[in-house]
């Protein structure tokens, strides 16, 4: 989303004055997004360029003013607008358990957080799947924390489980189970889970 824009290229002229004498300016109407220090403007009489970098992290839309002044003052505006998409999916950074000093037994509450590098909003009941020393899996459903960088998901101790040391079962355990985990603008969550949990 940091990267700049490509090089646009536009042209001046006046009836009076040659090109080269035609003063170029661009401003930006959403500052959060494309910052005015950001706009460059190039080339040399006629054949004018613009390109500008968005704000790491930044999206949604601005409109760029670009503005050609002749040595009588006459001025000439020019105005189109930008949009800038975030088409970075969430990724997890982390898992943790919420208490892990707590020594659990049958019938306790396990909570396990699962941080995300962004905000991000859920939908239905997704779910971790826990190797527990079990030849069945033991399943945390989704808990809370929608629109955060954190959800916390529960877990139900069950009889002979162990939980000593408390592991996901497989690099991809956090399961949708039909439900969502998307960023505000609507990208997937990359579910793969840290290899040391």
């Amino acid at each position: 989303i940091s990267d700049p824009s490509e090089v646009i290229d536009f042209t001046v002229g006046d009836e009076y004055f040659s090109a080269d004498l035609i003063t170029v300016t661009a401003t930006s109407s959403n500052q959060e997004l494309i910052a005015h220090s950001s706009i460059v403007i190039g080339g040399t009489d006629e054949n004018r360029t613009i390109s500008f970098t968005p704000v790491a992290g930044a999206c949604g839309t601005a409109d760029i003013t670009i503005e050609a002044t002749d040595p009588s003052g006459k001025k000439s505006v020019q105005i189109f607008t930008v949009t800038v998409s975030d088409l970075v999916p969430p990724t997890i950074v982390s898992v943790d358990v919420v208490d892990p000093e707590t020594r659990y037994k049958a019938g306790d509450v396990i909570l396990i957080k699962v941080t995300f590098d962004e905000d991000v909003n859920v939908t239905g009941l997704p779910e971790l799947v826990l190797d527990l020393g079990n030849p069945t899996p033991g399943y945390a459903p989704y808990l809370s924390g929608s629109s955060s960088n954190e959800l916390i998901f529960e877990y139900t101790v069950q009889d002979g489980d162990d939980t000593e040391e408390i592991r996901i079962a497989a690099e991809q355990a956090l399961q949708l189970a039909g439900g969502t985990i998307q960023d505000g603008n609507h990208n997937n969550a990359n579910l793969t889970l840290p290899e040391d949990f």
